[in-house]
């Protein structure tokens, strides 16, 4: 277990310090990061396989030896209950031996929650949408979108929404000279609308729409140089049809624009969307508990445990305190993170980090308190 978890540690420290690419393409913009990070070892890496170790079967093969050690000790521990109990042991020792099972069928149930979701979940991101909106997911059917207090939700079970950012909008229409409504079309082959909704994103920077009856092409684009947000600069060049001319060009910077030409009017009005994902959590109750009770059982266990008191005991309570502390803020970092985004670690460095950090001090643990952990021989905690 020891060994295991310093290898955990290991590969969780490298999760915090590269980057991490999709398997069959290279993203340039984190290329270029990697190697203004690490220089002449960015090759290194690549060819060590250290920027998609995520994707690998690393992970699966490391969390597969965790649950079987973890339910080799659950039995052995359940054991070892049952034996004190017969011997009529006193109180204090069956709630460390509770303790001490419930230590080790809480990271269980997590791999369990884990196991399914990859086996049966799925999960789709960069949605738009709104409260009240059905979305069309590919491939998983439809989602109807519904607000409560706590924020989106949706009526199937076990299928979560997740505000993920958001990003600005326009609603826009035409009048002619006389206040009479003109047609809007996305495409060629679309249909004329008297109002079109327009949603800029990181995919689609920019947008086009044609007002066929003045024979005019307007594109509505996020201004150079600016970061996707509510408030980012716009601008709407309006061209003539078929030659391309470019007739006006204006700058939205607030929530409405008002742009004349010779025989129209177009109005734009800009709105915030919702970037949401949407995912099929099978797991989703075995995750929550999995951790909440493999924190409980660790923590009690790490102080219930006898302390012995001499020469550096102020050292041994400083010690536990930290790494009861430690285990308690990993623990509420990826609750946090499974409530806000349905993933337990996200890109930040932090919790990676902080779970490296926390399986190396409980490497550290069971190496010079293996009877805290485990029995001795001949049945001794």
């Amino acid at each position: 277990m020891a060994i295991l978890l310093s290898v955990l540690a290991l590969y969780l420290l490298v999760l915090a310090i590269v980057p991490q690419f999709a398997p069959d393409a290279l993203d340039a913009d984190l290329w270029a990061h990697a190697q203004a990070r690490f220089g002449p070892a960015t090759e290194l890496f690549y060819r060590l396989g250290l920027f998609s170790l995520s994707a690998s079967p690393v992970p699966r093969i490391l969390l597969a030896i965790l649950a079987f050690l973890l339910l080799v000790r659950l039995v052995v521990r359940a054991e070892g209950m049952c034996k004190t109990r017969s011997e009529k042991a006193g109180r204090l020792s069956m709630w460390r031996d509770g303790f001490s099972l419930l230590a080790c069928l809480g990271p269980l149930l997590l791999l369990f929650g884990l196991l399914i979701d990859g086996m049966w979940g799925w999960r789709v991101e960069g949605l738009v949408g709104y409260a009240g909106d059905t979305l069309i997911v590919a491939g998983h059917g439809e989602v109807k979108l519904e607000e409560t207090a706590s924020g989106l939700c949706t009526a199937r079970p076990l299928v979560m929404v997740y505000v993920t950012g958001d990003g600005p909008q326009l609603t826009v229409n035409a009048v002619d000279a006389q206040g009479m409504p003109l047609g809007l079309q996305r495409t060629s082959r679309s249909l004329s609308r008297p109002e079109l909704t327009i949603p800029l994103t990181a995919q689609t920077p920019d947008a086009y729409f044609a007002i066929p009856s003045i024979g005019v092409m307007v594109r509505i684009a996020l201004a150079a140089g600016t970061s996707l947000s509510v408030d980012t600069p716009l601008y709407v060049q309006v061209f003539e049809i078929p030659t391309g001319e470019l007739i006006e060009e204006i700058e939205l910077v607030g929530d409405e624009m008002y742009l004349a030409l010779a025989d129209a009017r177009i109005e734009a009005l800009r709105s915030p969307y919702l970037t949401l994902t949407v995912a099929y959590d099978p797991g989703w109750w075995f995750k929550i508990a999995g951790p909440l009770l493999g924190m409980i059982g660790l923590v009690a266990h790490l102080l219930l445990q006898p302390w012995r008191w001499g020469r550096g005991k102020w050292l041994q309570v400083v010690l536990r305190l930290l790494l009861a502390l430690l285990t308690i803020t990993v623990v509420g970092l990826f609750l946090q993170n499974l409530f806000m985004g349905g993933i337990l670690a996200g890109d930040s460095v932090v919790p990676f980090g902080l779970a490296a950090a926390c399986c190396l001090a409980w490497a550290v643990r069971v190496m010079l308190y293996r009877s805290n952990l485990a029995p001795a021989a001949g049945g001794k905690a």
